[in-house]
């Protein structure tokens, strides 16, 4: 079983495809699926710009669902 850090980029996106739309993301997965880096996310948590998300411990993370309507409402919204 490989890790999901050790992960492609190419792998994450995949697993993001097959994952169901309750599951929580890894900041890991959301980068990849956005094609971003962790600094640019950072930018974006600061401004306010980013789906909700849970704290656990250090670490936040992103319901699918969640990221989907989030960056659908943001992309139509640039559209019209």
């Amino acid at each position: 079983m490989v890790k999901k850090s050790q992960l492609t980029p190419n792998q994450l996106r995949d697993e993001f495809v097959r994952i169901d739309d309750e599951a929580y993301l890894s900041r890991t997965m959301l980068v990849s699926v956005l094609n971003r880096t962790n600094g640019w996310l950072h930018l974006q948590e600061r401004k306010g710009k980013v789906p909700p998300y849970i704290q656990v411990g250090h670490s936040r993370l992103y319901r699918k669902k969640d990221v989907l309507a989030y960056f659908f409402k943001i992309h139509t919204a640039e559209v019209i």
